[in-house]
């Protein structure tokens, strides 16, 4: 069968198959730009013409054929590169890869994370880089192996136990009916209410590694910023509600501050779980889906290119209307009442 088009080739090559006819070689090479992932497992690429030169047999070479794609993690520039690795350390993977132009300087925005971001998570205790790059286009591989103060059993065991505690969430907090702002508000009253911050410095690093965890938030009910928006993104996420983590900095102070982003009526809000969380099983809700302009006024941050918050939507209103009409049936129901508000 000869091939005609990069998806066709990109397939093939991800079957390790070790020869393939195409149609036009400009089109298989164009694969590798098209599809740089492809890059990574291709290590040798031979080449003859057939059929009077109206198609090409290639001869392919495998490496890395033990890495899963889901491993390897594309990025166009330095914004998507910290996007990866803010999700791949907060995720705790011990071993990733990182596909970027070789004009991205990627290999020192890799150690720049660590050396800035190595206090604001800090489980994380060491990065390892190798590098090489692509046979056929401008990208680069960066292998990244990560290592952790607490090791991949505990971890292991810290994950199902969060896990039990989600799922027991849902079935507590959340019912038929519900719409999704709705949900979004009564895990974020819950979280406010009943997790108590945690003053870090007071901690052994081990004890700190807990604390920025939705494992200290849902298990032992003390957090730090990170801990309440890993809690929260594990909650939602399990509901089927988008919502990412946000790292960031507090207007006037050094140290890095995580919340939320959450996506309701076609749009993404700010929710800020930590700030809300007034200790004594009270809580507010000044900073629950905010626009960018609200969050901006009082810090900064990153985040993936397509979360915008312009506060065209007002999901408030709607879970406002909802609780009015709904709220007692929600309590029948088995909500408890105080993360209803």
């Amino acid at each position: 069968m000869i091939l005609r088009t990069s998806e066709q080739i990109r397939d093939a090559i991800f079957s390790f198959a070790p020869q393939i006819e195409v149609s036009d070689f400009k089109v298989f090479k164009s694969t590798f730009s098209k599809y740089p992932l492809v890059g990574y497992y291709v290590e040798k690429v031979s080449y003859y013409s057939k059929n009077l030169g109206f198609s090409t047999v290639v001869i392919l070479t495998y490496g890395n054929k033990e890495t899963l794609q889901k491993s390897i993690h594309v990025a166009y520039d330095q914004e998507d590169i910290d996007c990866i690795l803010h999700e791949c350390v907060s995720n705790y993977e011990c071993n990733f890869i990182i596909s970027a132009p070789k004009g991205v300087s990627a290999l020192s925005y890799i150690s720049s994370f660590f050396n800035t971001y190595s206090p604001f998570y800090s489980n994380l205790t060491k990065f390892d880089v190798d590098s090489r790059g692509a046979i056929l286009d401008g990208h680069c591989f960066y292998r990244i192996c990560a290592t952790y103060r607490i090791g991949r059993v505990m971890l292991n065991i810290m994950e199902k136990l969060v896990d039990e505690k989600v799922k027991k969430l849902n079935d507590l907090l959340f019912c038929e009916g519900m719409s999704d702002g709705v949900k979004a508000f009564v895990a974020h009253n819950y979280l406010a209410k009943s997790v108590t911050y945690y003053n870090d410095d007071e901690a052994d690093p081990l004890r700190r590694s807990y604390m920025q965890s939705a494992y200290g938030a849902l298990i032992d009910n003390k957090c730090v910023c990170q801990g309440y928006a890993e809690a929260y993104k594990r909650i939602l996420d399990f509901a089927g509600i988008k919502c990412e983590v946000i790292s960031g900095k507090i207007k006037g102070h050094t140290e890095y501050h995580a919340w939320n982003m959450v996506y309701l009526e076609g749009e993404w809000h700010h929710v800020d779980v930590t700030w809300d969380s007034l200790g004594d099983g009270q809580s507010s809700l000044e900073h629950f889906l905010k626009p960018d302009c609200f969050f901006a006024e009082s810090r900064l941050w990153s985040r993936k290119k397509h979360m915008v918050c312009n506060g065209k939507s007002n999901p408030m209103m709607n879970i406002k209307t909802q609780l009015a009409f709904y709220r007692a049936k929600f309590i029948a129901k088995g909500v408890p009442a105080q993360y209803l508000g």
